[in-house]
């Protein structure tokens, strides 16, 4: 019986933990506007593979799935993305119009629930990442 427990859990955790939406593409940047990436890479190994991680820019929200990533198209000015689970996490960005940002967020363990982690990253390294991302 013990068995059988083990393996439902692991399947629930397991199952839909990967962004299905489409590959990772560059979006078409309106003028006067910049671009936020916000994104997660799907873990191979640790913490948090079945949970969502919130994350707001601004007045735009998202709830990240693992592998997941969305651009919000903002306007020039600071931008307070942010994050909040046993913790709370915040990048703070002066957006110049048309430019591309890059934030990336994850779930670490925590003392009762998950934590959040947020990091602003070069395009390089974001670029590198995305590519096994989905959109949401």
């Amino acid at each position: 019986m013990t068995r059988i427990g083990l393996f439902a859990a692991i399947a629930a955790l397991s199952a839909g933990c990967a962004v299905q939406g489409p590959a990772y593409e560059k979006a078409n940047l309106p003028p006067a506007k910049a671009a936020v990436y916000v994104y997660r890479v799907y873990p191979t190994l640790g913490f948090g593979a079945g949970l969502l991680l919130p994350v707001s820019c601004g007045d735009n929200s998202i709830l990240l799935g693992p592998g997941g990533y969305h651009v919000f198209n903002v306007e020039r000015g600071e931008l307070l993305c942010s994050s909040h689970m046993e913790n709370s996490a915040s990048v703070q960005i002066a957006v110049e119009a048309g430019h591309e940002y890059y934030v990336k967020g994850w779930p670490s363990m925590g003392v009762f629930n998950a934590r959040v982690n947020l990091e602003t990253v070069n395009a390089e390294t974001a670029g590198a990442e995305l590519r096994d991302c989905k959109r949401q």
